[in-house]
């Protein structure tokens, strides 16, 4: 017995001397520490200094593709930097920006949470991204948008995993999927969770949103899914405070609890639904919460949102369950061939409009077009 609890405190102990064990370290070319752990012949990735003295960042650190190793003195050998480790900068309050090389494959849990990290792009041929690993930090390069249509914060199409919270309260402005992903399928639970993200694109195949993925997100007002999205599950959306218009698209089977409430209502002034069959709602709060009145009557609360859905499809929604619980009145149709994103009108409430180039145009013209509303919204829009 005694053996087995002496083995057991080694163990401990071992694990966690060594979470932050680091095979060599190199200056990159700024002169700043970078450490490193071997993985194979040919590539390593970055991680933690731990208790190093010269583990510490400041403003900008740039990581290299290809770093030389003297690891346990064999002959030097070029090894390519393939990965950002678990916990690398975790808790570097004074890094605020983050280069990184085309060769970083992933992104470890908690790798950049606590740092005050305010710029980051993405490298192409990214794949995952680790639990966490953004957590509360600023995604965000300046609050000066000159092209206000461009993302801040641009998931590459090689991304194939996200994991759990990885952006959970950061501090971004836009965020774009980028299209002809055949790799991501869902967006993972609170990924986004409590961020301050204001516009989404969704432009490639994401199939799930999964619970609580972006709940909590105050600012959310633009949300645009491309046909795709299957399944929204419980709180996905859930708390939202200025979003006044959603789309969901004709590929929409399932919609969870809570899905889209403010938490006292649905909060939509306009709910456009392109799918042909009612969506299955997992229940009947999936599209507003259920109150006791002081009567202590159950009253389900749609207020004033309106519902429009394809032409040929008003009477099916009207007779379907949750769906049949907004008043007959709000319901409408529309012809929903080739409808992508909603259109604006001339005198819709836009602040500026911008070609996709970034010029500024005076009125909406044939195309695609770049609004920023007085709201601070941005959207895309296309005119015939």
């Amino acid at each position: 017995m005694l053996m087995k609890f002496i083995l057991s405190v080694v163990c401990v102990v071992c694990t966690f001397s060594g979470a932050y064990a680091w095979d060599f370290k190199r200056y990159n070319e700024h002169g700043d520490m970078i450490f490193y752990n071997i993985i194979d012949e040919n590539s390593c990735e970055v991680t933690s200094g731990g208790d190093d003295p010269e583990y510490h960042y400041f403003g900008s650190v740039t990581i290299p593709e290809y770093v030389i190793s003297d690891y346990n003195e064999s002959e030097p050998v070029m090894l390519q930097v393939v990965g950002i480790g678990a916990y690398a900068f975790f808790k570097q309050e004074f890094l605020n920006e983050i280069i990184l090389p085309q060769s970083i494959f992933y992104i470890g849990d908690f790798a950049f949470a606590g740092t005050d990290l305010y710029g980051i792009e993405l490298p192409h041929g990214l794949y995952s991204i680790g639990r966490k690993c953004f957590a509360g930090v600023r995604i965000r390069k300046s609050d000066d948008i000159v092209k206000p249509y461009l993302p801040y914060l641009i998931i590459p199409n090689t991304v194939g995993q996200i994991d759990e919270g990885a952006f959970s309260n950061a501090d971004i402005d836009i965020v774009e999927f980028e299209k002809e992903n055949t790799h991501l399928t869902e967006i993972p639970r609170q990924a986004f969770k409590n961020s301050s993200v204001r516009v989404l694109y969704i432009k490639s195949k994401i199939r799930r949103i999964c619970e609580e993925a972006f709940s909590d997100c105050k600012e959310l007002s633009g949300i645009h899914m491309n046909d795709g999205v299957q399944i929204i599950e419980d709180k996905a959306f859930y708390g939202h405070a200025k979003m006044k218009q959603l789309e969901l698209p004709s590929t929409i089977t399932d919609i969870g609890e809570d899905a889209f409430t403010t938490g006292f209502s649905l909060g939509i002034d306009v709910l456009y639904v392109n799918a042909t069959r009612p969506p299955y709602c997992v229940a009947k709060e999936s599209l507003g919460p259920t109150i006791v009145d002081r009567q202590g009557t159950y009253r389900y609360q749609i207020t004033n949102t309106k519902l429009v859905v394809p032409f040929n499809s008003t009477n099916i929604y009207r007779t379907t369950y949750p769906w049949d619980r907004f008043p007959e009145t709000s319901v409408s149709g529309r012809n929903t061939a080739g409808v992508s994103v909603p259109t604006v009108s001339r005198d819709d409430d836009a602040e500026s409009i911008f070609s996709v180039d970034g010029s500024r145009r005076s009125v909406l013209q044939k195309g695609v077009n770049i609004i920023r509303h007085k709201d601070g919204t941005v959207r895309k829009v296309y005119r015939k």
